[in-house]
C-alpha cells in the first residue's frame, strides 16, 4: 500500500479563506445541487479529521496544499494504491487531500472494499505513513499482520533534546535546560505553533552539551529554542 502526490489542476493564487469560499467561487445553483448531491451519496465518517481551517481554492476546495519533495508546495492529492503482492495487481485505487491522516484513512476503506469482494488479505506493507498505533491496532483486530515502521516520535531526536530532558518551572513561566540553565519564556509563535523559550547567547556558547548534542533548533547566535 502506498500513496503517490498528484497535482491539483488549481492555482495557488485560487486560494481563499475558507469562510469566504460561498462568496468568492460564486458557483452557480446547478453546480452546488450536484455537490450536494455527492456529500449524501459520500458521507464523511464520524472518525474522519474535520476541514482545515485555512485557505482553500476556489477551483478544487478539495486539493489540499502541501509542499511536494524537491519542488514547490502545491494543491495535490494523495492516489493511493493497494496492491497485490504476488501478482502485482492493483485492486482497489482511492483518492484523497494530501494530509497525512488521510493515508489511513484511505487503506482502511480500500481494505474494506476488498474485503467485500471475499479477498482477506494476511498481512500489510507500507511505508512509516502507516505506522501510527491506532492503524496497527485496527490490522490487528481483523487478523492482519502489519509489515509496517512503527512511528515513535520519542526516539526520532535527529540528535536533539527531547523536551521531557527540560524541567519546567511554572512559578517562572521558564524551562531549564539538562545543564541547569534557564530558558526564558520569549514570545508566541504563529497559531498553533506554540511557544518560545529561550536562553542567552553566553549560556550556549560554553556548554559541554553544544559539542555533544544539537540543543533543540538553534540560531546563528546559539540561542536554544523549546
Amino acid at each position: 500500500m502506498d500513496g503517490t502526490l498528484v497535482g491539483a489542476n488549481a492555482s495557488q493564487q485560487s486560494r481563499v479563506p475558507r469562510e469566504q469560499l460561498a462568496e468568492v467561487a460564486q458557483v452557480s445553483r446547478t453546480v452546488r445541487q450536484y455537490l450536494a448531491e455527492l456529500e449524501q451519496q459520500n458521507p464523511v465518517p464520524e472518525s474522519e479529521e474535520p476541514p482545515p481551517s485555512g485557505p482553500v481554492s476556489t477551483t478544487d476546495p478539495n486539493a489540499a496544499w502541501t509542499a511536494a519533495k524537491g519542488g514547490p508546495a502545491l494543491l495535490a492529492y494523495y492516489d493511493n494504491y493497494l496492491i497485490d503482492a504476488h501478482s502485482r495487481v492493483i485492486l482497489a485505487v482511492e483518492a484523497t487531500p494530501t494530509r497525512f491522516r488521510q493515508e489511513t484513512v484511505a487503506a482502511r476503506r480500500m481494505l474494506q472494499q476488498v474485503d467485500k469482494h471475499g479477498l482477506h488479505p494476511e498481512c500489510l506493507g507500507g511505508d512509516k505513513a502507516y505506522g501510527s498505533g491506532e492503524f496497527l491496532a485496527w490490522l490487528l483486530a481483523r487478523n492482519i499482520q502489519p509489515h509496517i515502521p512503527v512511528i515513535d516520535r520519542r526516539h526520532q531526536t535527529h540528535g536533539r533534546f527531547t523536551r521531557d530532558q527540560f524541567r519546567y518551572e511554572p512559578s517562572e513561566n521558564a524551562y531549564y535546560c539538562p545543564q541547569g540553565k534557564p530558558l526564558r519564556y520569549s514570545r508566541s509563535k504563529r497559531r498553533r505553533q506554540g511557544y518560545i523559550y529561550c536562553s542567552t547567547t553566553a549560556q550556549c556558547r560554553s556548554c559541554p552539551e553544544k559539542q555533544r548534542l544539537h540543543v533543540g533548533p538553534v540560531s546563528q547566535s546559539g540561542r536554544a529554542l523549546v
